[in-house]
């Protein structure tokens, strides 16, 4: 009492008395999956859980050989992963985060990417989101890394630093309405005709090749460095690109890359959809290159393909084709300073 007694405060002692209940033991643990056995599990429950749309009607799946790919280290890029799971064993909670140097209003940083972030849905009262939040954060802080980057398309109670509409391209009316992707046309005919593929010059864009990593590495820090959000790609970046299956493109009027997910529709069945991850445009407009990528993807058996009116694109989107969707995406950045920008000033798409 002689410590609270100099203080400008008044003490109040807490007890327990009057009925007050201990803590409730909380129905689940976090643990740290960073053994290698663990993703044919996280796999399975990103399936069941992870949803790609407010309506619930379409799910993101990914593989166990993406997820290994997506979240480990590499090079000098570290990696964090837990999981959380019930009294019975079984998995209800995961978070994954990648090391990725970010530019941000020209100030550099490695940071945190956040990445699949899902609680199951008899869970999602439980706080254990913001626990899953807390451990990786006390990993990532203990590397001394102190800053993150996390897109989600939900709304959580801190304000973005910048909010863009997805657009999408349709390359295969017919698969697409057949799985449930799209209503039932009236007249799948004039649907096609209305999403007709481009035609393009030159017939083929280039798939990138290793040996010319570094160099399309430079030319990206080149071109990006005009945008308040960015990566600071580098040459190990862009083989990791490679050997994950992403579709890199390059020749001198520009570079392209798309990353190839599948999604399940309510009706069970599987559409393959690209998302546009890097355009970088020397010498053409880039709905030139958005429709050479376009092709690409339709060859590569891709029913859709989706991008974010980021990297000043808004233009060129509806120019090669793409339409608005409801669907958002919205950055947040912690332990930045909080200074909001435009859509159009981000030059970072994460898969």
């Amino acid at each position: 009492m002689v410590f609270w007694d100099s203080q400008p405060v008044v003490y109040r002692p807490r007890t327990l008395q009057g009925g007050v209940s201990p803590p409730v033991p909380r129905p689940w643990t976090i643990v740290d999956f960073n053994g290698e056995d663990a993703f044919a599990e996280v796999a399975s429950f990103l399936e069941e859980n992870y949803v790609a749309d407010r309506s619930e009607s379409l799910r993101l799946t990914y593989s166990e050989e993406f997820l290994r790919w997506a979240l480990s280290p590499y090079a000098t890029r570290r990696a964090w992963r837990f999981g959380a799971r019930a009294d019975d064993g079984s998995l209800v909670g995961f978070i994954g985060a990648t090391e990725i140097p970010l530019v941000v209003c020209g100030d550099r940083e490695n940071s945190a990417v956040v990445n699949f972030l899902c609680v199951r849905d008899d869970h999602r009262r439980a706080g254990l989101a913001p626990a899953l939040i807390a451990a990786l954060t006390k990993a990532v802080n203990a590397t001394g890394i102190f800053t993150a980057l996390f897109t989600t398309s939900m709304d959580i109670p801190v304000e973005p630093v910048a909010t863009c509409r997805y657009w999408c391209r349709l390359l295969d009316p017919t698969v697409l309405a057949e799985a449930g992707f799209l209503p039932q046309p009236r007249d799948l005919e004039v649907l096609r005709a209305a999403h007709a593929l481009p035609s393009v010059t030159p017939e083929r864009f280039p798939a990138l090749a290793p040996s010319l990593a570094g160099a399309v590495a430079e030319r990206m820090e080149r071109w990006s460095s005009r945008f308040a959000l960015r990566a600071a790609w580098g040459k190990e970046d862009i083989l990791r690109w490679i050997s994950g299956g992403v579709s890199v493109f390059a020749d001198g009027s520009g570079i392209g890359a798309y990353n190839r997910v599948s999604i399940r529709t309510a009706g069970k069945r599987t559409i393959n959809a690209a998302y546009l991850i890097a355009l970088t445009s020397d010498g053409c407009a880039p709905q030139e290159l958005l429709n050479r990528l376009i092709v690409e993807a339709a060859r590569a058996d891709c029913h859709v393909f989706f991008a974010l009116p980021v990297m000043s694109l808004g233009d060129a989107l509806g120019c090669a084709g793409f339409l608005p969707t409801n669907a958002r995406l919205s950055y947040y950045l912690f332990n930045w300073p909080q200074k909001a920008f435009c859509g159009q000033d981000v030059a970072f798409m994460h898969w």
